[in-house]
């Protein structure tokens, strides 16, 4: 985060006068004077931000979901439960079973005309009818 998000900052609030630019405070000086007002408050009234790093707090909310399966999963009782999923699924077709919940979610984005989440999520133009972009 200090290497990339702080850089980031620091260019929006030296860029006054630039067309479209958010940021309510300005900053005159070096990087080198500006990386201790880079802990002066929460972004955007401060400098304080995770910009493009927004995924992390996500990975961390995921992460701690998940660990009551990854711990029950490292015990006895779970430690076997991978390989009886993967001999149930292995004969037929029984492995499309794991593209039931995505089918579900564009059937009911459909349904209820959210066309343009589907055609993204297959990556098609949202203006061209069924045709892949390329």
């Amino acid at each position: 985060m200090a290497v990339v998000v702080v850089p980031q900052v620091y260019v929006e609030r030296i860029s006054v006068g630039m067309p479209d630019r958010m940021s309510p405070r300005d900053f005159h000086g070096s990087y080198l004077d500006f990386y201790p007002h880079y802990f002066e408050g929460a972004y955007p009234s401060g400098n304080l931000s995770w910009h493009h790093l927004w995924f992390l707090a996500y990975l961390v909310v995921f992460s701690l979901a998940a660990l009551p399966l990854f711990l029950y999963l490292r015990g006895d009782r779970g430690r076997h439960l991978p390989t009886r999923m993967a001999s149930w699924l292995r004969p037929g077709r029984r492995i499309f079973l794991l593209a039931l919940p995505l089918a579900v979610t564009v059937a009911l984005c459909e349904a209820v005309g959210m066309t343009v989440v589907t055609r993204r999520l297959f990556g098609m133009k949202t203006g061209d009818e069924g045709r892949a972009a390329g």
